[in-house]
């Protein structure tokens, strides 16, 4: 029916010559496709065409054949020159299309894809530079999230001789990219320029709309666009015309990278516990005076309080680990806000890093160990053996702990992006924490205070390496898509035509 319709249509307008005054008003204009050709047409008051998508033919009046919208407003804008037009025909609705772009009332939105650029080291502007930091940081379903979401938003635009409905089409991450617009001119018209829409300003606000349900057009939706008085589009969102970027198997990445980081600090942990541990170094005689001096105050305390002091150590040690885990709900480039699995693997991230941080003074203890406070009490010292009496020198378990976890979850929260007072507020509570359990573990007697400062510093530079170490692991995966480092993302390369075509920034990123 719609190509007999269509013959109807070319017919009409070609072999009609007669010329008539164009009716008036002359405020919508619209095209049609003959062929090859595009006709621009008036369209009379009352149009179903003016309301929405007609699914009938509709009657338009055509223009003289050539006439460009650039030569119609040259017309127009000569108040004594009075336009013609051919006699009117029915067109069928599959033959209208804009005349601003040439686009149908009804096609499709295939979704924006991201497609790799090997070599560049350009991080490009800041928005598209953010988005390939979000890109990087994910390791689940890579495949999938390098399809950005799309929006799509009616408007009224300012064209060439007036206003038209337009469907705004753009990404979260980037803002608009392409218009299409719809099939009515409303001649003279001069509506205000829409809003721009900016790119989120935070890395998490992108990590958050790469997000599934996050209420954006998904595969397989209808979009439309009306508005009163300038028409209808229809689009139904297709997959991408570009096979998504792939980043390789994260799988073989989490547990290879996963076990080397828990396999290797549990293997010289469990080691440790073979064996006897005995004073090698400062057994009698501590070198610093304020050793001296603690431990002869420390001998004269009563055992309860210093038995009090080693359970409330074992509980500040488990709320440290507690707030360093509630600080990876921080808003990051990698998870968002508080919604996404990533989270649990950055909370793995934390044990690696405080069990790493805790392999050294396990070694020490083991090889050159030295007394710990508590073998001196007169009470105590009796009942204490093996791993309770002996200590690492220079080094104590619960700072280690602490700085471990704090320099761990501190360069997660900075490679992730995460805004500066969340950097700042774990940084500064866990060190304060750390210094917390410091003080408890020498109340209990189970170090000296020369051991706490480097214990911390230790511990820290573990604790950051651990998480720098896994991402320098990602990056460098070994045959994997990405190839060799420096890879950066192009882009994007947009697909915004069913037939492949490709539109939009370029750049890298």
């Amino acid at each position: 029916m719609s190509a007999l319709l269509l013959l109807v249509a070319t017919v009409s307008t070609t072999t009609t010559s007669t010329t008539v005054a164009c009716p008036e008003p002359t405020r919508w204009l619209t095209a049609f496709q003959v062929g090859d050709e595009q006709r621009l047409a008036l369209v009379p008051p009352g149009s179903p065409l003016l309301e929405g998508l007609p699914g009938a033919p509709i009657e338009v009046w055509p223009l003289a054949p050539g006439l460009s919208m650039e030569a119609l407003t040259g017309q127009l804008a000569d108040p004594d020159r009075k336009l013609t037009c051919t006699s009117s025909i029915l067109v069928s609705p599959q033959a209208i299309v804009s005349p601003v772009d040439g686009t149908p009332l009804y096609g499709e939105v295939p979704l924006y894809a991201l497609g790799p650029e090997r070599g560049r080291i350009d991080p490009g502007p800041p928005p598209v530079a953010r988005l390939a930091q979000v890109i990087d940081l994910l390791t689940a379903d890579k495949s999938k999230r390098v399809v950005l979401p799309l929006w799509a938003q009616a408007d009224l635009v300012p064209v060439l001789g007036g206003a038209s409905l337009a469907l705004r089409l753009g990404t979260p991450p980037l803002g608009e990219l392409s218009r299409i617009h719809g099939p009515v001119v409303e001649l003279g018209a001069q509506p205000q320029a829409p809003a721009p829409f900016l790119p989120p300003s935070s890395a998490a606000g992108i990590r958050a709309a790469l997000d599934p349900g996050s209420g954006q057009p998904q595969l397989g939706d209808t979009v439309t666009a009306t508005r009163s008085g300038f028409g209808a589009l229809r689009r139904t969102v297709t997959p991408p015309t570009a096979a998504p970027f792939e980043a390789g198997d994260p799988y073989e990445r989490f547990f290879l990278a996963h076990g080397l980081a828990l396999g290797l600090p549990l293997l010289s942990i469990g080691i440790g516990f073979f064996g006897t541990p005995r004073c090698v170094v400062m057994c009698e005689e501590q070198v610093f005076f304020f050793d001296q001096n603690y431990l002869d105050g420390f001998v004269t305390r009563d055992a309860d309080d210093i038995r009090a002091a080693e359970k409330r150590l074992y509980v500040l040690e488990g709320a440290t680990f507690l707030v360093a885990s509630l600080m990876m709900l921080a808003p990051s480039a990698r998870h968002g806000y508080s919604n996404r699995l990533e989270i649990l693997e950055d909370i793995l991230v934390l044990i690696e890093g405080s069990l790493v941080a805790l392999t050294t003074p396990i070694l020490f203890r083991n090889r050159i160990g030295r007394n710990r406070p508590v073998a001196f009490h007169p009470v105590l010292g009796p009942e204490v053996t093996g791993n309770d009496r002996i200590g690492p020198p220079l080094m104590a378990f619960a700072p280690n702990f602490g700085g471990g976890l704090m320099g761990a979850a501190t360069t997660l929260l900075f490679i992730e992006d995460a805004p500066a007072p969340f950097i700042w507020a774990t940084a500064l509570g866990l060190t304060g924490l750390s210094a917390w359990l410091a003080i408890t573990e020498i109340e209990a007697g189970l170090a000296f205070p020369a051991d706490a400062p480097l214990s911390f510093i230790y511990g820290a530079i573990n604790g950051a390496g651990v998480a720098l170490w896994h991402q320098i692991f990602w990056r460098g995966w070994p045959g994997g898509d990405r190839g060799d480092l420096p890879l950066v993302l192009s882009g994007p390369q947009l697909q915004l035509s069913p037939d492949g075509g490709q539109l939009g920034i370029r750049g890298s990123f």
